[in-house]
């Protein structure tokens, strides 16, 4: 390194012979190229191509995203149907007979399930009985994200423990139980 690119380096305006008189700063763009520390900060170009990374990631990701919050939500619809079958196995030990009422006092249900909805509040429950037969089917509720769940349009489970699963015309039942 020369002694004037030193002397620059340690102190740029005290060294003016360097560069003909006057300050390293003044009329001489060569000594501004030298002094110029590192650029701190980004440019519009980092920050487009930054930007778009970033949604294409999420155009990607938040499908999917999507897709695991439906099926994580699946255990609400089997634990309602679950819960509906053991309380008609409950009923029909003490009345001899299956109910299609959804209650606290016939199937001693709480919370949204007594209302036909599952704990969550995702799924509608409806049962079908006779007095030696029921079938508790659970669908998705109309208007939440759960009705986007091409695999699970609805669960069923009937007084054998047989468990059954609807799938949308693009679905696998086979995922839902």
């Amino acid at each position: 390194m020369g002694q004037c690119a030193l002397r620059l380096a340690l102190a740029p305006e005290a060294h003016s012979e360097c560069y003909g008189g006057g300050s390293a700063f003044s009329n001489n763009t060569g000594a501004r190229a030298v002094l110029r520390k590192s650029q701190v900060g980004i440019t519009l170009m980092e920050l487009v191509i930054v930007v778009t990374i970033l949604v294409m990631l999420a155009g990607v990701g938040y499908p999917l995203y999507q897709d695991q919050v439906r099926k994580a939500r699946r255990t609400d619809a089997r634990s309602a149907a679950m819960q509906v079958a053991l309380a008609q196995e409950q009923h029909f030990t003490r009345q001899g007979t299956y109910t299609t009422v959804l209650s606290a006092t016939t199937l001693n249900l709480a919370g949204p399930l007594r209302d036909g909805k599952s704990e969550a509040e995702y799924y509608d429950i409806a049962i079908v009985a006779d007095a030696d037969s029921f079938t508790v089917t659970v669908t998705p509720v109309d208007g939440k994200s759960q009705k986007k769940d091409e695999d699970c349009q609805s669960f069923s489970i009937d007084q054998t423990g047989k468990k059954s699963a609807a799938a949308g015309p693009e679905g696998d039942a086979s995922k839902c139980w």
